[in-house]
């Protein structure tokens, strides 16, 4: 992202680039839970490499970086907004755009994809970061206690 963005006209500035790493590295600790999680079950290293490779193309596809996850059928919305990935793309996509859209309105973020929409409210990047934080704790708790309790 960082090395195409002045070719889509988005002006890299040192507060973009630091927020963006920061962002990354709260999602990457995040869904490092559900991969140490997995780990923890799978008795050998090619189930886990096949498992891992099921699990992730999903949690792509579902995630709004193809499509906006507002505009899909409601069951598919609910899928979507359980995905810690859901909130990762969209705070990384708020926070590129921010600079580009002047004012904001409820159109152009509806229009855009930004700002997932979860029970009418529309989610800011320090929610989407709060919400990758609390699902990240519990994946890594989850992950540290499946670890401990290995043979």
């Amino acid at each position: 992202l960082l090395g195409l963005a002045p070719f889509l006209g988005i002006s890299l500035t040192p507060i973009l680039v630091i927020k963006y790493f920061g962002l990354v590295l709260v999602l990457a600790l995040s869904l490092s839970g559900v991969g140490i999680f997995i780990a923890t079950r799978m008795r050998s290293q090619q189930g886990f490499q096949m498992v891992m490779q099921l699990l992730i193309f999903p949690l792509i596809f579902l995630s709004g970086v193809f499509f906006p996850v507002d505009n899909v059928s409601p069951w598919l919305q609910v899928i979507a907004k359980l995905n810690p990935l859901t909130y990762g793309v969209d705070a990384v996509r708020q926070v590129f755009l921010e600079g580009t859209i002047a004012s904001v309105t409820t159109d152009i973020m509806t229009d855009t994809g930004l700002g997932v929409t979860v029970l009418g409210h529309r989610m800011g990047v320090l929610e989407d970061v709060f919400v990758i934080g609390v699902l990240g704790l519990s994946l890594l708790s989850a992950a540290v206690w499946s670890f401990s309790r290995q043979e």
